[in-house]
């Protein structure tokens, strides 16, 4: 859960560097809107299917935490592009 929070962080910082330098890199895979979208629905499939549960939630941090890590090296190519 940590791995996957701080890889969710560091995408959004990656973007805020960026945007500091002066260029806009909004590529990736697994964008903020993706992220909520992957966890809420891992909420409502953990609510409706307890059995399940813990199973979702390993899922859906495995998921998320490969989206984060491949949007954080697109975002920072992206960036390297457009600056040089």
């Amino acid at each position: 859960a940590m791995t996957t929070y701080a890889a969710s962080v560091w995408v959004s910082y990656v973007k805020a560097r960026a945007e500091g330098v002066g260029v806009s890199p909004a590529v990736g895979i697994l964008q903020r809107r993706h992220r909520i979208i992957l966890i809420g629905l891992a909420v409502l499939l953990a609510a409706i299917s307890k059995n399940w549960a813990t199973k979702i939630f390993f899922c859906l941090f495995y998921i998320l935490t490969a989206g984060c890590v491949i949007t954080i090296f697109q975002r920072l190519v992206r960036t390297k592009k457009l600056l040089q």
